[in-house]
């Protein structure tokens, strides 16, 4: 979630095949130049934090359409050159993945967490086993449906 203040906060969860939560993160930026930048920083963080982990067989189901566009369209976006280089290169040391682009309202859970760091001033980062514990309910019903 990026913000006019050049603040963003980005969140990622971790589920296993039956949507049960595995780990899950939340970061803060700053210094964000954009909406475009953010959506790739968050991206770039959740793929280091795949490979640093130690995960194999990833399904990335993202809602960041500015990403998305970079990707498809990087000839126009050559700005972005050296985190999408940096993205592809830690993509190539993963085992297995792949990329699917989801309505926002789809990823409401790392929606939340990632809003949580600029709306409730959360920007310490980590990382941590299972669902955050204001959301595990929710998690658990997803996991459940």
């Amino acid at each position: 979630m990026w913000d006019q203040h050049v603040h963003c906060g980005v969140a990622w969860i971790l589920r296993d095949n039956k949507g049960k939560a595995i780990l899950h993160s939340r970061r803060a930026f700053s210094n964000v130049k954009s909406q475009r930048d953010a959506e790739l920083l968050g991206l770039q963080w959740a793929v280091k934090d795949m490979v640093n982990t130690h995960q194999h067989n990833i399904i990335f189901d993202s809602s960041c359409g500015l990403a998305r566009d970079t990707f498809l369209n990087i000839s126009n976006h050559i700005e972005q050159a050296p985190i999408t280089n940096e993205i592809k290169y830690m993509l190539c040391l993963l085992q297995d993945w792949s990329f699917h682009h989801s309505d926002q309202r789809k990823n409401t859970i790392a929606q939340e967490i990632a809003v949580s760091v600029t709306s409730d001033h959360h920007y310490h980062s980590y990382i941590a086993v299972g669902a955050p514990s204001w959301l595990s309910r929710r998690v658990a019903s997803e996991a459940m449906a």
